[in-house]
């Protein structure tokens, strides 16, 4: 970067929740064409990185973008407390305190188990096991990253709370134009054009593609992730996923009923918690009864 040149940063960034619809989000915020979002998932705050690094990083992301764009970073790993520790001070430090945060968030229920059946289908059983009873009791992030009162308040003891919106998944998708003119008025971009297509929806799990231990070698080098992956298009990255990776395999069977009454007994206050930072009079989702209809789609 000269010198003197202001550096290409974000001005928001879309912190998650993991399998809660950010694809879709990412998807419908890249489609308006004064918003920059060139990937999804860059982690770049949820490194242990100096400033200057995280900035130089910000520059290769956003490298030849006009600087009129509002930039934006989407990254679920910026709500994986405690997986992920001191993102909101890292962003704050470095991007300052009028970044703007967008938290979309769904059935915290129903985000578990979809978590479950993503990381099963992606890594394996050889990082997450099929039986779901077991993991649940095992691998804490399943229920700590569906925690979003907990998460948000990470952010929200580090940056104003008018500079943080929190949608609710189920909202979006059933008033998909509406909750995105919302996000554009927050962004302060013009309202998306009529045209748009908002019917589709991305990487729902029935459609997923899956990497074996060759592919996954070549998407976690840092040659593809730091060099190769930005200058691949959107549409030619969904061919070759289509083209080359296999469908994800049939779900996982679906947890037990005691399972289920410890997920929800474990999210039951932090959702209470939620339902109160947002000021909703009633609750947000109702817990003890997720539908069948809503496994079958995690």
């Amino acid at each position: 970067m000269a010198s003197g040149t202001t550096p290409l940063l974000p001005a928001f960034t879309v912190i998650g929740a993991m399998k809660s619809g950010t694809t879709t989000l990412y998807r419908d915020l890249r489609s308006h064409p004064q918003i920059c979002v060139p990937e999804k998932e860059v982690n770049i705050l949820a490194q242990q990185r100096s400033g200057d690094e995280i900035v130089a990083a910000y520059q290769r992301l956003f490298q030849g973008t006009r600087p009129s764009l509002v930039r934006g970073d989407i990254s679920t790993t910026y709500s994986m407390q405690p997986m992920h520790m001191g993102v909101p001070e890292r962003a704050r430090a470095v991007l300052g305190d009028e970044l703007k945060i967008i938290y979309i968030v769904r059935h915290p229920v129903i985000r578990t188990l979809s978590h479950h059946r993503h990381m099963h289908a992606w890594h394996g059983p050889d990082r997450m096991s099929h039986d779901i009873n077991a993991c649940i009791r095992q691998r804490p992030e399943l229920i700590e990253f569906s925690c979003y009162g907990r998460q948000l308040s990470a952010w929200s003891r580090v940056f104003d709370r008018a500079r943080i919106k929190v949608v609710i998944f189920e909202e979006y998708i059933a008033r998909r134009r509406e909750v995105i003119e919302d996000l554009c008025q927050f962004l302060e971009v013009s309202s998306p054009a009529a045209s748009l297509n908002f019917s589709e929806a991305f990487n729902c799990s029935d459609d997923k593609r899956v990497m074996n231990t060759f592919w996954a070698g070549v998407w976690d080098s840092p040659l593809y992730q730091s060099w190769i992956r930005p200058m691949i298009p959107l549409g030619v990255k969904d061919r070759m996923r289509e083209m080359l990776l296999p469908k994800a395999p049939a779900p996982p069977a679906p947890p037990s009923d005691d399972t289920m009454r410890s997920i929800v007994d474990a999210l039951r206050d932090d959702a209470e918690e939620l339902a109160t930072m947002l000021q909703r009079t009633t609750p947000i989702w109702e817990l003890d009864q997720p539908q069948a209809r809503q496994w079958k789609a995690a």
